[in-house]
């Protein structure tokens, strides 16, 4: 059962952190009506939401289809400091390289930090605080215990950066803002360039893990 749980957990937070990386706040928007009219829309005869529901799936559609048209081929490499303070600000630079014959605009840097899900033995070997002053349900399900495990490996937050317009054939320089939350080793993984869509509802991305120098 709780293994059920533990992966039940696993997929809700992979699928919440995909759509919160893919839409932007007007397309999460969006997509509320569109949940929301497909389940008063059931019964046509009695409401017109599945209009609604129609208009907006095709927004959706749409937006989402303009993603297999983002291919630009861009370089990144960070510039990282050695050593940071918990709860203290820093920054550090990430240059840019534009290897398209023209200008890229209204993109956005979004960084990628190593997974903070714990895995299945530290979920269930791992207990919180005060854990057995809880009731049963509450110790069988484990929630607290899985955003407890995720605090204490998240180390760092890192807010998106919207990125100046990158000229052809030139390397621009950006600072990025981190605060760490707990001592360790901070891992980056990839980093990802996402530019709003033409109905800015979704952003289309791409990743670039090979050309990241940290």
């Amino acid at each position: 059962m709780r293994r059920f749980i533990y992966y039940s957990f696993r997929f809700v937070s992979s699928l919440k952190y995909r759509i919160l990386r893919r839409f932007t706040p007007a397309g999460l928007l969006v997509l509320g009506v569109l949940i929301a009219s497909a389940g008063m829309g059931m019964d046509t005869n009695q409401t017109l939401a599945y209009q609604a529901f129609t208009f907006f799936l095709a927004l959706v559609a749409i937006s989402l289809g303009s993603s297999l048209f983002f291919h630009d081929d861009l370089k990144a490499r960070r510039k990282l400091p050695r050593f940071g303070t918990v709860g203290e600000p820093l920054t550090y630079r990430v240059i840019l390289e534009n290897h398209t014959p023209k200008e890229q605009k209204s993109l956005i840097l979004m960084e990628n930090l190593e997974d903070p899900r714990p895995g299945l033995k530290e979920y269930l070997m791992g207990p919180e605080p005060n854990e057995k002053g809880q009731n049963f349900f509450k110790r069988t399900l484990g929630y607290h215990r899985w955003l407890l495990l995720i605090s204490v490996k998240r180390k760092a937050r890192i807010q998106e950066r919207t990125l100046p317009p990158l000229p052809p054939g030139r390397e621009s320089e950006v600072r990025v803002d981190l605060v760490p939350s707990r001592r360790g080793y901070l891992r980056f993984t990839d980093l990802t360039i996402g530019r709003p869509d033409p109905w800015v509802f979704s952003r289309p991305s791409g990743a670039f893990p090979r050309q990241i120098i940290f």
